[in-house]
């Protein structure tokens, strides 16, 4: 297992890549004495073990010790310096307001907090949007006998991947974002595809995805109904400050 760490890559004016979105890929495996003796090493060889027992401290840890330094070491000088980091809701993820990772968030500028995917939304993960495929193909043209060539061959794939790659799929996400508005929440769409290696050849990719003003409303709407059907509400608020104290 691997925790991987991505943030949208920037370009200059000129297409120059200033900043890769690459933050981090990190494998989940421990050095370990070999216990016995076999035909590839004696017994009290160092050897590389993936870790079996995935907990929430061994994901704290990893966090702590190598996603935030990774971040702190690698975010652009001149961008904001408050980052929200998505995880999925596996469990042995973090809560959201785990007491160790905020000690250990806010410092040297920083404000970095954690958030959950959305549950039942797999589209909402942009690793899941072209970036593990694209690692995966790199990966498999290569034949690791162990672990530690496996280790190497998917931290070769995750730094090859080009930059406008990274880009695509958080294109990619937008568009999703976009399709789960206009089914006012749910996950009943087709996930669309925009020939973004063609627009991107033609000079014509859109650096973010405009919402319609209209949609934007008739989702504002949707979730206030929602709100309302979930709290046992019947009538829609008229008073223009309660209103705005439901949507908020």
């Amino acid at each position: 297992m691997f925790e991987v760490a991505l943030s949208r890559a920037v370009h200059g004016p000129n297409g120059e890549c200033l900043f890769d979105g690459k933050l981090g890929c990190f494998p989940l495996t421990e050095v370990i004495l070999a216990k016995r003796s076999s035909i590839h090493r004696v017994v009290g060889t160092l050897e590389t073990k993936p870790v079996k027992n995935i907990t929430q401290s061994v994901i704290r840890k990893l966090f702590i010790e190598q996603l935030l330094p990774s971040i702190k070491e690698n975010w652009p000088i001149d961008a904001c310096g408050t980052i929200w980091v998505q995880q999925d809701n596996a469990t042995p993820h973090l809560q959201l307001h785990d007491i160790e990772f905020r000690n250990a968030t806010n410092t040297d500028g920083f404000n970095i907090h954690l958030i959950a995917q959305p549950p039942n939304c797999p589209d909402l993960n942009v690793l899941d949007l072209g970036f593990f495929n694209a690692i995966q193909a790199i990966q498999h043209q290569q034949a690791p006998r162990n672990v530690d060539e496996l280790v190497g061959a998917v931290k070769y794939a995750y730094e090859i991947v080009e930059p406008r790659k990274v880009n695509h799929v958080f294109l990619s996400l937008q568009y999703c974002m976009l399709e789960i508005m206009i089914v006012h929440g749910s996950n009943n769409y087709i996930q669309p595809h925009h020939a973004k290696e063609r627009m991107e050849r033609a000079w014509n990719l859109p650096t973010y995805i405009e919402v319609p003003i209209q949609l934007l409303k008739e989702s504002m709407t949707s979730l206030l109904q929602q709100h309302m059907e979930l709290h046992g509400l019947t009538t829609i608020v008229q008073d223009t400050e309660e209103r705005e104290e439901v949507e908020t």
